[in-house]
């Protein structure tokens, strides 16, 4: 989380790396994640070529993350949210996988 954006929602280093989960956190994620979701939304509604779709392959990550982040009400602290590697793991290769049968790159 960015130093400033800490600051604004109270939020110290210390804080958080106390692992301790906060409802000044899960808002201070929660309105971050927002703005992430909406310039994601932004830029699917934006043209662009079959050929530069491979770029637009990071975009597909945060989609996990966002379901996840709901899922468990925007607590970063939660023990499910360090399993998001596994499932990165193995959910990433197939959603590319299945864009890429169904002809969007």
């Amino acid at each position: 989380i960015p130093k400033d954006v800490a600051s604004a929602y109270k939020l110290s280093p210390g804080s958080v790396a106390k692992g301790q989960p906060t409802q000044e956190l899960s808002k201070c994620v929660y309105d971050l994640s927002m703005i992430a979701k909406e310039h994601l939304q932004k830029a699917a509604k934006a043209g662009f070529t079959r050929e530069s779709l491979p770029a637009l392959y990071p975009a597909a990550v945060p989609r996990i993350f966002f379901h996840k982040l709901e899922e468990l009400e925007f607590d970063v602290m939660h023990p499910d949210w360090g399993a998001q590697g596994t499932t990165m793991r193995v959910r990433l290769p197939l959603m590319l996988l299945k864009h890429r049968l169904l002809g969007r790159f």
